[in-house]
């Protein structure tokens, strides 16, 4: 504990708020935040492809994707690890995936994302 909170002094960071994600004051703080980032161009927009369950009318995390790993053939394989062999996997790695939130086969969709680009910001 005294290690972790000298090394946060020592960044200048202290702790004088504490409360909840869902408290009005961090609701504040993360769209002030946000807002300053974004009006000086802050984000990089990168277009991607990603699976889509129609089903249930969301993108799906790689966690909620299932299907056949293709290299030791387990089942029951996520889009981000087979649990039987460790592998790490993509999602368009799975043999035959689908959804874990509904069992139907997701379907390719463009989506944005915005990344904050932590290397510009490095000292």
């Amino acid at each position: 504990h005294e290690l972790i909170k000298k090394s946060f002094e020592e960044f200048g960071i202290s702790f004088d708020i504490y409360s909840r994600t869902t408290s009005d004051i961090h609701k504040k703080t993360a769209s002030d935040m946000f807002l300053k980032i974004y009006e000086n161009d802050g984000f990089q927009e990168i277009e991607s492809e990603q699976y889509y369950d129609e089903e249930a009318g969301q993108f799906l995390a790689d966690r909620y994707i299932t299907g056949t790993c293709p290299h030791c053939s387990n089942q029951r394989a996520y889009g981000d690890q087979c649990e039987q062999c460790g592998t790490s996997l993509s999602p368009t790695d799975l043999i035959n995936p689908k959804s874990a939130l509904s069992g139907s086969i997701p379907v390719m969709r463009t989506t944005k994302h915005w990344y904050l680009p932590l290397n510009e910001h490095e000292a």
